[in-house]
């Protein structure tokens, strides 16, 4: 049937082939991989069950447990080291290496009969926290090298809380370092198996995660920052670090789930017997990987082509190639390998597919956003709350500690005298006995409170007050004990009331001393250089701190009077600055304020100190008039090495953190670096924004704010841009030299950050735009320039986010040594973190900073210590060797250089413009080929409209039938793809010789029709021109749509964005209201929070209709009428939407009672003519499933007109293309329609819209798809359609009476329609076809036409008289009872007309009537057939074929189990059939006289379960066996 002829390589380079097969692998992501990522032999790992139920175990459990089971056993300092593990390995060592926390090996084992030698590189826990420096990272990157010379493949044990991020380490280009090992890493030619085998965190970890393949055992955790840093990211929604740690998903199950781990070593720290579990996964993956390296190079001979020119390329090096070949290539021996080649290439594949973005027209908008709340400060407050629970029970003896208990003698001492009686004389020399008793009582007091101060720190404040009020409550004592404890102080009545009328103080120094820390910039200026200050600032600075302080000692809970508190303070200290011991307390305090101010410069607290110790005391006695202020710094006891260079620096590095947060409150936007350096920009992708993987609380709500304020929810702007530069060019003519203007102009690629969205964080969907840029640029030969202002990696997509480095550093590696173009990057403000360290910093690209940059490894957000400025800013790096290309001007920063040398006079400044760098790079260093730049960009949609001569059919069942006869129609081959079930069915029958039948292979849709690469590659195969998706399975799919034209087929179907809008609900609602269109009354876009949509309902008012707004086919929806079930209906729901369509999103509408389903077909051409085929009515409706549609009649003229310009409206506005239906609903009371969505595709019932309108609808796909013009196509409306859907489904009746309409798959005896001129008939079944469990019930579609709709319904009741469908039930009985129903034939009737017929109706008579139908009965199930023979036991048969499931999930628990003894009620199993699922129980068990089976009075025992559970079974199969008990 046709010849499959070998096509040519649709690929312009290997580099192209990269991105576009990265493309078709996310289409497969959750479902079967290709054979050359085939893991299957992979030894030591848990099963895929396994994994799923520590994942549902996970879900059930706290955020405590999850700590305590995920993330705390990774940091235990007692399990064993990565080093420990790989020398228990067992095979023969050849040499190891230790440098602090690197450890490398060569281990020979026995691998496929050889004896190989494999090499390892490993982190060790042990040793610094596995935590590297840059000098480790470079060690690394020479044993990589060393590796790779040598042909030995790669082992990396990842166990690390992140690479060294201090101020040593930037300084040392930590940075540069990482982005060199990932870039080693990511090219290196031989197989790399990566093992999570503990923490494996942030930049420390992505280096050794670039590998072919990746593992983990059971304990490993995986993430872009340590949780503790995600929280301070966070920290706006109140998250703690452990609740930050759930809502990712760091363990290993999670993140095998998500599709970023390969595989789980069945290892734990605590079975060291399972090592061999390690051993066998390295020595199988290595295995796996050459092996899949092979089915690579059978299936993708391109790559032959890329290997030549590989060779070629690197014999004839252009000057760029050898720039680069200087630090980065190889000697030729061993490395011009093809398979190493393939590894580098698939290793990129692999890392590639986690990557997951979506279109910002498939984003469903939220109705209204609620901030989500965290438990941080319960938490904290539990903690402290613990914390001084065991202070009250363990209380300091005042004797352990020397202050105190000296304190407390003289207070001892002092009352003994107070009781005794002294002359004048006595009380002259020693002094008052009172007057010294009350100042022991203070001293103690004063004692106590500085003691708890420095024991309770920063929980200070909350612990004096709840210690204030426990106190209030307590019997006091008027003596202390002889050896008292804290507490027994504070309980004796004198102490007491001295704690009460002094705590105060102590809560207000605290907040002033942190006022003064805060304050500090304000001084800095005037002590930089001369440690001088004045009176008038000391006195300025204690105003503005006090005052401070006051105000937030305002916001506690003790309501004391303000200005009585304040005239106290001043006095407590007055006396606590003359302390003769006030500056060593200041030097405690000092010690671990620097705790709490990590991030502040350690000289800066020596200043505080000696500001309350010097300078508050000088200015005391100054303003006393007892001496003269002495404003110089003197400390005399500081404790700090380099004092007094570093106090100088700490000046400065306020002052310039000051500065820089001035010029930050000024955004630079994309559009100001675009419009300021380049002309004709053309963004490409602006669709693409990030898919908010793990759903981290509060990261929707950031995107819904920038969807709002009109900016991408995405990283990154790309596209092109015209780079013109005017310079000045010296001629010599006539011995005199003249000077004349030239201009200079370059097209170029533009990657400029979005730091309007999430500071510029480089999300996924950024990683995906570039490197479609980067393809884009490779083909037309076009440089391309990076402007980088970036908080690094977005934390808040989990783990996945953190390939994005490795992904981003290898395309640009083969993006300049495979195509000798440059590439540029010019980093401004923040530029740290994750782009810093992998592309920012890349070897091979030309790196400036502006002026004024901040440019860390890790942020200061994420690092909890002070980083200096000379270790950050761009300025002073820019001497620092190794670290750039050089600095530019900052034209943005008005001014920035002068204000940075009023700072610092030494400090460097720029000397050249970004347009100087550019126009020298683009000029003169490289001379880049030059090409016509094309109108149309590969992955950019590109909708073919070429002559269509051969086209593949992706459908099945009616559809497929009818797509054939059209196809052939046209003139055109046929291409069908079948599934195994499929390749005997009746379509297939229909195909010619010159057509095509090919076996797509499986039985489920998910196994066949959903796997859409399988689609494409037979596509390719077979030569076709188009794909035709039909009517279900991915004909909605935009991603499926977008690859198919990808790889350069003609897409049967409307635009990708056309898709992504209107197949989103919500989005279309909006796109509907914004063209004043009416909708029906609901939430304004998705709904998450169950409370939150309970008042949304409130508001719309009972009852109310819940939406999945994504789902379709009459899936995802339900009515709610009663207050009481909504917010259980809801949360089901939204499980239900999440689990079927990937997406939980789910709106709200008023549920209209009485209304008709109105839809018109349409057909638009690219020349934006649009075809209004007449209006159908759906209303005949059971479950939300359409089973009779007809041409609209009854229906106002006004509302047709409505119904008709609406559509209009709304396909001109989203410019559609193609066949497609907008849907209403007519509201039978308030007599007014309301848009209800759009289907982006044919339906079922198109044949209606033909039979009226004389036209065909197969065809005008075709001539639309092509690029014809229909604006001359004339039609007529004319007479009355009605189509019935016939279904393979039987009826049962209840116990009540009821209904049941049950999927009836098996085989077909006798398939007859008769032939009529006015009926036509669309069937995917003939006599000996089988009806198949896997797929939907239609099996025909009988369609009618008449002059009027009595005609047309008298016709179609003659004709089903000849229809004759014996074998399986179908629904022609109750067909035939609606066309006969008086009511269905006056047309008053509305979506409700079904359940008003059943009530009416005689079930019993139907129920006959459909047996009857089906021809030969059965064979019925009766009492004889269910006994065993030779027992007691009963056998439960299978009552039909279908799929059989022992529970409701995986999660769940079976229904039964054996041993169990149950009664007839009781679930035994769900039978699906026709993606129905149904509960099965003993009770439904009738025999033919409807007479119960298993007597509801006895119970009985599950002997046996015999079927295999998630396995089809067939009509008759044994299911189970049971044991009948007594009552």
């Amino acid at each position: 049937m046709g010849s499959n002829k070998k096509q040519t390589s649709k690929y312009k380079s290997a580099f192209h082939a990269a991105e576009v097969m990265s493309h078709d692998l996310s289409l497969l992501r959750g479902k079967k991989l290709p054979t050359f990522f085939d893991d299957s032999a992979i030894l030591g790992l848990l099963s895929a069950e396994e994994i799923d139920e520590e994942v549902q175990k996970l879900k059930k459990i706290d955020v405590d447990s999850y700590i305590q089971r995920v993330v705390n056993p990774s940091e235990s300092k007692k399990r064993p080291s990565a080093p420990e593990v790989i020398q228990q390995l067992g095979g023969k060592m050849i040499a190891e290496e230790t440098e602090g926390p690197l450890y490398t090996a060569e281990i020979e084992f026995l691998i496929s009969g050889q004896t190989r030698r494999l090499g390892f590189i490993a982190q060790n826990h042990k040793i610094q926290n596995g935590v590297w420096s840059p000098t480790h990272h470079r060690k690394a990157s020479e044993k990589v090298r060393f590796f790779a010379s040598h042909s030995i493949p790669l082992v990396t044990f990842i166990d690390t809380p992140g690479a060294a991020a201090d101020a040593e380490a930037n300084l040392d280009n930590q940075s540069h370092s990482i982005s060199f090992l990932i870039s080693e890493m990511a090219n290196l030619q031989l197989p790399v198996v990566g093992i999570v085998f503990g923490s494996g965190y942030s930049g420390g970890a992505i280096p050794l995660a670039t590998a072919n393949i990746l593992l983990s055992v059971r304990e490993g955790v995986f993430n872009t920052i340590h949780p503790k840093g995600l929280s301070n990211i966070a920290r706006k929604y109140n998250l703690s670090w452990q609740e930050s740690a759930k809502h990712i998903g760091v363990s290993a199950y999670e993140l095998k789930a998500q599709g970023y781990f390969d595989g789980i070593i069945d290892y734990a720290y605590d079975s060291p017997h399972k090592t061999k579990n390690i051993k066998d996964a390295i020595i199988s993956a290595v295995e796996a990987t050459e092996k899949n390296s092979c089915k690579f190079l059978i299936e993708n001979d391109f790559f032959f082509d890329h290997y030549r020119d590989s060779i070629y390329h690197y014999l004839h090096p252009s000057k760029l190639l050898i720039e680069s070949n200087r630090v980065t290539d190889r000697s030729p021996t061993g490395t011009l390998n093809i398979f190493g080649d393939v590894y580098r290439f698939m290793r990129y594949l692999r890392l590639r597919q986690r990557i997951v973005s979506r279109s910002i027209d498939s984003y469903a908008r939220l109705s209204s956003r609620q901030t989500p709340v965290g438990k941080l400060q319960e938490r904290l407050k539990n903690e402290r709350q613990v914390k001084l629970q065991q202070w009250y029970k363990t209380s300091l003896e005042v004797r352990f500690h020397e202050k105190l208990n000296k304190s407390f003698e003289q207070f001892v001492s002092a009352r003994e005298d107070r009781e005794k009686e002294r002359g004048r004389l006595v009380a002259f020399f020693i002094g008052d006995p009172r007057e010294n008793y009350k100042k022991a009582v203070d001293d103690l007091t004063l004692e106590i409170l500085l003691y708890l101060y420095n024991y309770w720190k920063d929980s200070t404040s909350e612990n004096m007050i709840e210690l204030y009020e426990e106190l209030g409550e307590v019997t006091l004592n008027d003596r202390t004990p002889s050896n008292p404890n804290l507490l027994d102080l504070l309980k004796t009545t004198v102490i007491n009331q001295s704690f009460k009328e002094n705590f105060q103080n102590i809560l207000l120094f605290d907040l002033l001393y942190n006022q003064v820390i805060e304050a500090l910039p304000t001084i800095a200026d005037e002590l930089k250089g001369t440690n001088q200050i004045s009176q008038k600032s000391v006195e300025q600075l204690f105003e503005k701190t006090v005052e401070g302080a006051m105000k937030e000692f305002e916001k506690n809970s003790l309501r004391l009077d303000s200005d009585s508190v304040r005239i106290k303070f001043f006095k407590w200290l007055a006396n606590f600055i003359d302390h003769k011991d006030c500056d060593d307390v200041l030097g405690t305090i000092s010690d671990w304020k620097r705790v709490v101010f990590p991030r502040m410069s350690p000289p800066l607290f020596g200043l505080v100190r000696y500001y309350f110790s010097g300078l508050l005391p000088s200015l005391y006695e100054a303003q006393q008039k007892k001496g003269k202020f002495q404003g110089k710094i003197t400390p005399r006891n500081i404790g700090i090495k380099d004092f007094w260079n570093r106090l100088d620096q700490s000046y400065k590095d306020l002052l310039i953190q000051n500065l820089l947060r001035e010029y930050k409150s000024s955004v630079i936007t994309p559009t100001k670096v675009i419009n300021h350096y380049f002309k004709d920009f053309k963004e490409l992708y602006a669709d693409r924004i990030t898919s908010n993987p793990v759903k981290f609380p509060g990261f929707r709500e950031a995107i819904e704010q920038a969807l709002d304020s009109g900016v991408t929810p995405c990283g990154v702007v790309t596209g092109l841009g015209t780079f013109v530069h005017e310079e000045n060019v010296e001629n010599a003519t006539d011995k005199k030299i003249k000077t004349k203007k030239q201009k200079s102009s370059y097209r170029v690629g533009l990657v400029v950050s979005n730091v309007e969205f999430q500071a510029g964080a480089f999300d996924m969907a950024s990683c995906e735009k570039v490197c479609r840029l980067l393809d884009d640029c490779a083909r037309l030969k076009l440089p391309v320039i990076f402007f980088i202002s970036s908080a690094g990696m977005q934390t808040k997509e989990g783990g996945g986010s953190l390939f994005s480095m490795a992904i981003i550093n290898e395309r640009i590696t083969r993006f300049v040594k495979d195509l000798d173009l440059p590439v540029l990057c010019f980093g401004f403000r923040d530029c740290t973190g994750g782009a810093q360290a992998s592309f920012v910093t890349h070897l091979l690209v030309r790196t400036y900073y502006f002026s004024g940059s901040q440019i860390p490894f890790a942020g200061q957000l994420v690092v909890e210590s002070h980083l200096p400025a000379h270790s950050t800013l761009s300025n002073y790096l820019s001497t620092n060797p190794g670290t750039m290309d050089g600095l530019v001007k900052n034209p943005f920063d008005k001014k920035i250089d002068e204000k940075l040398q009023e700072i610092d006079p030494q400090i460097p400044i720029a000397k050249f413009s970004v347009e100087e760098i550019i126009s020298r790079i683009l000029s003169g260093e490289y001379q880049l080929s030059e090409e016509d730049e094309v109108q149309t960009y590969s992955t950019q949609e590109n909708l073919h409209a070429n002559e269509i001569k051969r086209v593949l059919i992706h459908a099945r069942g009616c559809t497929a039938a009818r797509l054939i006869r059209g196809t052939q129609d046209a003139g055109m081959e046929v291409v069908l793809v079948a599934s195994d079930p499929d390749m005997e069915s009746y379509p297939a029958t229909l195909l010619r010789e010159k057509d095509r039948l090919v076996c797509i292979g499986g039985n489920t849709p998910q196994d066949s029709y959903l796997n859409g690469m399988s689609v494409i590659r037979i596509a390719e195969q077979e030569e076709v021109d188009a794909i035709h998706p039909g009517i279900g399975f991915l004909s909605e799919s935009p991603h499926y749509a977008r690859i198919c034209r990808e790889h350069g087929f003609n897409f049967i179907g409307p635009r990708v964005a056309n898709m992504d809008r209107m197949g989103n609900k919500s989005n279309a609602i909006a796109t509907a209201r914004n063209l004043n269109i009416p909708v029906v009354p609901g939430s304004e876009g998705a709904l998450m929070d169950p409370v939150h949509a309970m008042g949304v309902a409130a508001e719309i008012g009972f009852p109310v209709l819940i939406k999945a707004a994504h789902g379709g086919g009459g899936k995802g929806i339900e009515v709610v009428k009663e207050v009481g079930r909504f917010k259980s209906i809801f949360s089901l729901m939204f499980q239900e939407a999440l689990s079927a369509f990937g997406n939980g999103d789910l709106y709200l509408e008023k549920f209209i009672g009485s209304m008709r389903h109105l839809e018109v077909q349409i057909i638009r051409d690219m020349h934006g003519n649009s075809k209004l085929l007449g209006i159908r009515d759906c209303s005949v409706q059971r479950n939300y499933q359409k089973l009779i549609e007809e041409t609209a009649s009854g229906i106002p003229k006004n509302i047709k007109e409505q119904v008709f310009d609406y559509a209009g409206k709304l396909i001109d506005e989203i410019d559609y293309i193609g066949a497609g239906t907008v849907e209403f609903i007519y509201d039978l009371d308030q007599k007014c329609v309301y848009f209800m969505e759009m289907n982006t595709r044919l339906q079922v019932e198109h044949p209606v819209s033909e039979m009226v309108s004389g036209t065909d609808l197969v065809s005008l796909q075709f001539e639309v798809t092509q690029g014809h013009n229909i604006g001359e196509l004339d039609f007529k409306l004319n007479g009355h359609a009605i189509e019935l859907r016939v279904i393979a489904e039987k009826i049962e009746m209840d116990d009540d009476g009821e209904l049941r309409f049950i999927p009836d798959p098996g085989h077909l005896t006798e398939v007859f329609f008769p032939e009529k001129a006015n009926v036509r008939v669309i069937q995917s079944v003939t006599s000996g076809s089988i009806v198949s469990p896997f797929y939907d019930s239609l099996i025909a579609q009988i369609i009618c036409w008449g002059k009027s709709r009595r005609e047309a319904i008298s016709s179609l009741l003659e004709f089903l008289k000849g229809v004759r469908i014996h074998g399986v039930s179908t629904n022609l009985a109750l067909n035939r009872v609606i066309l006969q129903d008086p009511a269905f034939k006056k047309g008053r009737f509305s979506t409700k007309y079904l359940v008003e017929l059943f009530e009416r109706i005689d079930g019993k008579k139907l129920l006959r009537e459909a047996q009857k139908d089906a021809g030969t009965a059965k064979s019925a199930v009766d009492q004889k057939t269910i006994m065993l023979e030779g027992s007691n036991e009963l056998k439960v048969l299978s009552p039909q074929m279908g799929g059989f499931y022992r529970a409701a999930s995986r999660e769940d628990e079976p229904f039964i189990s054996e041993g169990q003894i149950i009664d007839v009620n009781h679930i035994l199993c769900l039978l699906e059939s026709m993606k129905v699922f149904t509960e099965l129980s003993l009770a439904d068990y009738k025999s033919p006289d409807g007479e119960a089976l298993y007597p509801d009075n006895v119970k009985y025992k599950v002997s046996r379960v015999i079927a295999e559970d998630q396995s089809t079974v067939n009509q008759g199969d044994l299911l189970f066996v049971m044991q009948p008990v007594d009552a």
